[in-house]
């Protein structure tokens, strides 16, 4: 019965998310043979107001960690200096979380021109009794093709090969800052709970938070697991209050500000309050638990 519990307000946030237009996933980088690709490069960040960097938990759920220093010579084109991504290193049944730890690898580099490099080709081979992963990378608009050797089995410092950089977090704030916005402007809506329209562009941020972050990442049950838990409260409040601390949450990671979850939940608590001014027949459908400002 418990996890009954827990998986109503997911499904209940599935079910009102996938009522709207879904927007497209990113395409992911797969495993065929080359193709002639256009010169691409990275894009020119996209402004945004923000306190500070985007916050290391938010970048590092997309990007391998970067050491510090200079790559070894031979880095990452040999396999005595494979890259150490280690998505087989706790857990090989897991597919899911090596699934992700090898999406943070393909989003890790770029060419030192901003290009973004196309993985077009994986094989696992042995040398020398070692397992390595190798991916073959061409570099868009020319015929250079590289080969990558990763360890899957490893974790240890990431470098950036010769002739490759680092995607860097400003990148990826200016990648997730549409998202930013849009939530800005949901934040602006003088009544949340009430107004239709807030509601419907909740739904699309939602759909937006699935898409390019995964809300596996943003439902933090040290912050809101007693509010999954309840069962006393109405099922749409309680789904509404969760995807305020999704919201917040990632707004207030990308935007570098300092505590971003318990500052995160300190507002989906504001959220509540304002609601029940506004509509106090709230409480004839169930009461919140009582949370704790953090």
């Amino acid at each position: 019965m418990k996890k009954l519990r827990l998986l109503i307000p997911l499904m209940l946030l599935a079910i009102t998310a996938s009522a709207q237009t879904k927007p497209a996933s990113k395409a992911k980088q797969t495993a065929t043979e080359p193709q002639k690709q256009p010169a691409a490069t990275q894009a020119e960040p996209t402004k945004l107001d923000v306190a500070g960097p985007i916050s290391d938990e938010l970048f590092h759920h997309f990007v391998l960690p970067h050491a510090a220093g200079d790559a070894p010579a031979g880095y990452g084109t040999t396999p005595a200096h494979p890259i150490l991504i280690g998505a087989y290193e706790a857990d090989m049944s897991d597919q899911k979380k090596i699934a992700a730890q090898i999406e943070c690898f393909l989003k890790t580099y770029l060419y030192e021109d901003g290009t973004v490099p196309v993985f077009t080709q994986r094989k696992t081979v042995m040398i020398d009794a070692v397992n390595y992963d190798l991916f073959k990378v061409t570099k868009p608009g020319t015929t250079d093709t590289l080969t990558l050797y990763a360890d899957m089995y490893k974790t240890g410092p990431v470098y950036a090969p010769k002739g490759f950089k680092f995607y860097a977090k400003e990148q990826l704030v200016g990648e997730l800052a549409p998202i930013v916005q849009m939530i800005r402007g949901y934040n602006a809506t003088a009544d949340k709970y009430g107004d239709a329209a807030a509601k419907v562009l909740s739904f699309k941020i939602v759909n937006q938070l699935s898409s390019n972050v995964g809300i596996d990442y943003l439902l933090d049950k040290s912050y809101i697991g007693a509010l999954f838990n309840d069962t006393g409260v109405d099922l749409d409040l309680k789904a509404f209050l969760i995807r305020s601390f999704m919201g917040y949450s990632f707004q207030y990671q990308v935007e570098g500000q300092p505590n971003p979850k318990a500052k995160a939940f300190n507002s989906m608590l504001d959220d509540y309050e304002a609601a029940i001014k506004k509509h106090p027949n709230i409480f004839a459908r169930g009461v919140l638990p009582s949370l704790v400002r953090k």
